[in-house]
């Protein structure tokens, strides 16, 4: 299955966060305002996953409804 460019750019952020945390405990714990802005722009990623997602959700039910509406 081929991933939609987006989904590709979510997964290397996903990635490269989770790696850039690794690294950072095996170096000690970065300053509180690094894992802090960390955090929020994970969170803003999230964000963003999330809205594309209900974005897609809302177009699924619309094209569920129209073959509801053609079967009848």
């Amino acid at each position: 299955m081929k991933l939609s460019n987006s989904r590709e750019r979510q997964c290397r952020i996903s990635s490269i966060w989770v790696s850039r945390t690794g690294k950072q405990r095996a170096a000690g714990a970065p300053p509180l305002s690094e894992r802090m802005e960390m955090l929020v722009q994970h969170r803003q990623t999230l964000n963003e996953q999330i809205a594309q997602l209900q974005e897609h959700k809302i177009k699924l039910d619309e094209k569920i409804e129209f073959n509801k509406n053609e079967m009848v």
